[in-house]
């Protein structure tokens, strides 16, 4: 993984004070990293995930799927507007009534991301709550070159293969290249 000190974010003239905001799915450790990585900056939870994991936990919870959207829509309404507090209250009475491993996950999960919830303050200041057009270029940029017809990967070779063609596609090529060439002469 790349420190601030000598990443991309400070070739595009990023700085510790840098307000920076991060949209991604609620991967394993996947907030935690990027928070090392950038201490003050902002993860806000794509809110397509979210909704999933609502509507995954109904399925479990033997909610009809007719009934699925009546459960979940009105849970998602109100923690966008920052009613997160509640909606975690409402769910843990429901899990004390009648305990589900998935609504006990989904609370787990609420809690984790408490301060990545609140979607239309997010939107209030211009931020995004999705992260589909990142998703999209990961289909165009990495999975473009890693899904070729009978090509096979070596683990040690896909994460230098895919920092070279994001630094193709962000237009950092040459700049890159200067800068390694700048520290290998200063050597």
């Amino acid at each position: 993984m790349f420190r601030c000190s000598d990443n991309a974010s400070v070739l595009t003239g990023m700085t510790p004070e840098t307000e920076i905001i991060g949209v991604a799915d609620g991967g394993i450790g996947l907030s935690e990293e990027l928070k090392r990585q950038f201490p003050t900056m902002q993860f806000i939870l794509d809110k397509s995930h979210l909704k999933d994991h609502f509507y995954e936990t109904a399925e479990e919870m033997g909610i009809s799927k007719k009934d699925r959207a009546r459960w979940v829509k009105p849970r998602i309404r109100a923690i966008s507007k920052g009613y997160v507090g509640e909606v975690m209250e409402e769910l843990t009475e429901e899990y004390e009534k009648k305990p589900n491993k998935r609504l006990k996950r989904l609370i787990g999960y609420i809690e984790r991301f408490y301060d990545a919830l609140n979607y239309n303050s997010f939107k209030g200041k211009g931020y995004p709550i999705g992260s589909g057009e990142i998703e999209s270029a990961h289909k165009s940029i990495p999975q473009k070159r890693l899904k070729i017809p009978g090509a096979s990967w070596h683990a040690d070779s896909i994460d230098p293969l895919l920092s070279l063609r994001i630094l193709r596609a962000d237009d950092w090529w040459d700049d890159f290249w200067n800068q390694r060439t700048e520290k290998l002469m200063a050597a």
